[in-house]
């Protein structure tokens, strides 16, 4: 947490932090997630495990810690994930380089978002125009931690050129004309998210005399010195910590191996004859209850393959085990946990077709006695390995009647 700190020039929270195979895998392609980006709502962390390489881990760790310190001022938009993706780049020895998006923008012929911002974090075009522009200014000696305070002061509409000009003191519409020239210059193209070759100045060893938030692989790590900086030494206990936890992980789940399955884990919420309950509509998260202390409704099922249409009121979260067992039936445990959520029954079972639609398992609950937001989370496991987990956000906005 002092790296990122100090790299926003603010004091962060304290954050919690599930580590499991999110959607099956195992190599931290499964990402990560939370509900927020502050440390508010978006203290609790959800993480891909990547076994043999906890360097991912710490990656992914660094990208959340990154979004909540930002205020919530850059979320889900493409300044803020590019931002989130050099914190875990810098803080990992660039662990996820295989989650580049820059050569993708490239080949879709360098469309400028550098003049406006993407309101998604998920188009590959807008996150890495985005990612090599940073390169780009950090390459010019402007720091991540300038570039990430800039972004959080101009908020979520404040475009990359608007971010130029008030590191450079040049005008805004230099900004795409002089990226996109040296983009031309570049003797290989862009093959990678830096192609400028940023991260190498931030790498330098701890020696030098530049202050630096990199480590190298575990690999080639040394024992610390006295010259170490306080953020170094934070991230390779980190990271040495994920792998003595993902060196336990191995040993427990070797065995039994998993059944394959590949589709998706759906939740409904829904009052106590079945209809589903309403959304907040400007955030689509969480759900009204339909009074304190009133009788509701969880239908939870799985189905094959992606869900087709849009299904108003549900939640989905891909499922995916695969180098397991090819089976002809597969067997699911279900687990709810609610500190404030009073559960009727809170675990079951599901066995199915894994090539079809499983029976819906319905779990019936009591809505809290205190108004406001509650948390309800959905475990599912196989074989008592936890694959995935979905946070349930409910309302009580009224008291009975």
């Amino acid at each position: 947490m002092t790296a990122n700190d100090s790299l926003f020039g603010t004091t962060g929270g304290s954050v919690s932090a599930i580590i499991f195979a999110m959607g099956g895998m195992t190599d931290g392609t499964g990402g990560a997630d939370h509900m927020g980006c502050d440390y508010a709502s978006g203290a609790a962390l959800e993480i891909c495990a990547s076994f043999g390489n906890p360097a991912r881990v710490s990656a992914l760790l660094a990208a959340l810690v990154c979004e909540c310190s930002s205020g919530g001022n850059l979320c889900g938009i493409s300044t803020g994930e590019a931002l989130s993706r050099w914190c875990a780049a810098t803080m990992s020895n660039n662990a996820l380089s295989d989650f580049a998006t820059a050569p993708q923008w490239a080949l879709d012929g360098m469309p400028d978002f550098v003049n406006h911002v993407d309101p998604t974090d998920h188009n590959p075009d807008s996150t890495g125009c985005a990612m090599a522009f940073m390169s780009w200014l950090m390459s010019q000696s402007y720091s991540l931690s300038k570039i990430a305070q800039g972004l959080v002061a101009l908020g979520d509409e404040g475009t990359l050129a608007q971010l130029y000009a008030r590191l450079t003191s040049d005008v805004a519409t230099n900004a795409w004309p002089k990226f996109s020239s040296a983009i031309q210059k570049l003797p290989g193209g862009v093959t990678s998210d830096d192609p400028f070759g940023a991260l190498a100045q931030l790498m330098r060893p701890a020696s030098s005399p530049r202050r630096t938030l990199g480590i190298r692989p575990l690999s080639q790590t040394r024992p610390p010195v006295a010259a170490a900086s306080p953020e170094r030494l934070e991230v390779v206990q980190v990271v040495q910590s994920v792998q003595r936890l993902e060196q336990r992980f191995e040993s427990i789940l070797s065995e039994p191996k998993l059944d394959n399955f590949d589709g998706t884990v759906s939740v409904r919420v829904c009052d106590d004859v079945g209809k589903p309950l309403p959304q907040d509509p400007p955030q689509d998260r969480a759900y009204f209850l339909p009074g304190a202390s009133q009788r509701c409704r969880l239908e939870i099922s799985f189905a094959a393959g992606t869900p087709g249409g849009k299904d108003v009121g549900v939640l989905h979260k891909p499922l995916r085990i695969q180098r397991g067992n090819t089976a002809s039936q597969v067997t699911f445990e279900i687990f709810l946990d609610g500190r404030t959520v009073k559960l009727v029954k809170d675990r079951s079972t599901v066995t199915f077709d894994p090539n079809g639609k499983s029976p819906v398992s319905t779990f019936d609950f009591i809505a809290p006695a205190d108004r406001g937001e509650h948390e309800l989370f959905v475990e599912i496991a196989q074989k008592n390995r936890l694959l995935q987990s979905l946070l349930i956000r409910l309302r009580v906005e009224s008291d009975p009647k």
